[in-house]
């Protein structure tokens, strides 16, 4: 057998190899410094809401859902005016089975209706259905 040759040149670099499973994460960073106050919000409230409101009288016109609320820019609609009222459980309890006591009352006797006469734009009158269809999930 005779001597061994000369090394040949490097061949090409073949195809990169699928990359492995990730690692463990690391422990999460310290909180960061708490950020500047922001500005100061507006004084005088929005002049668009709030004026003139609630006007409209209580009525049925049509089978509204229970919980349901309108906004009204006639004289009348259906349901109970949204002013936050307290009402009886024993003869609501239909309607408190759906708010419960979000809006007030004891949870006892009584619960409480949102007060929106705030949220009204000017003019208008919010409604929330007291007498109607109970909602279904479909």
């Amino acid at each position: 057998m005779g001597p061994i040759g000369p090394m040949g040149p490097s061949g090409p670099a073949g195809a990169d190899g699928a990359t492995g499973p990730a690692g463990a994460t690391g422990p999460a960073g310290p909180q960061g410094p708490q950020g500047p106050q922001g500005p100061a919000g507006p004084i005088t409230p929005d002049l668009r809401f709030g004026v003139n409101t609630h006007w409209a009288a209580s009525g049925r016109e049509y089978d509204c859902v229970l919980g349901e609320v309108m906004l009204t820019a006639g004289s009348v609609a259906s349901g109970v005016k949204a002013e936050g009222q307290l009402l009886a459980i024993s003869s609501n309890s239909a309607l408190f089975a759906l708010l419960g006591t979000t809006h007030g009352g004891d949870g006892r006797t009584t619960f409480g209706l949102p007060d929106l006469r705030d949220a009204a734009p000017n003019g208008l009158t919010y409604f929330i259905c007291t007498n109607g269809v109970f909602p279904s999930r479909s």
